[in-house]
């Protein structure tokens, strides 16, 4: 996850995606050990992320029974639309 979150931050520097939506699709929740979206948001320190310029979502989800993967597409579609 270290790596994850190098990536991820190094990725959002990026100029041309500095205003851009960000959804973390928190897969495999139908597990008894999965993270849940606060170890998540700790991991990759989401709060960190230009708080003020980027709308930002931690959406709990099962690719497995399909529970979440909805909310996640409207909310990013939404967002998307927005800017």
């Amino acid at each position: 996850m270290d790596e994850t979150r190098e990536e991820l931050h190094q990725l959002l520097e990026e100029e041309k995606l500095r205003s851009v939506p960000l959804l973390v699709l928190a897969n495999k929740q139908d597990l008894l050990n999965s993270l849940s979206v606060e170890e998540i948001e700790t991991i990759l320190q989401i709060n960190s992320i230009h708080e003020n310029t980027r709308p930002r979502k931690i959406a709990p989800c099962s690719a497995k029974n399909g529970q979440g993967l909805k909310d996640g597409v409207e909310w990013i579609l939404d967002h998307m639309n927005k800017h």
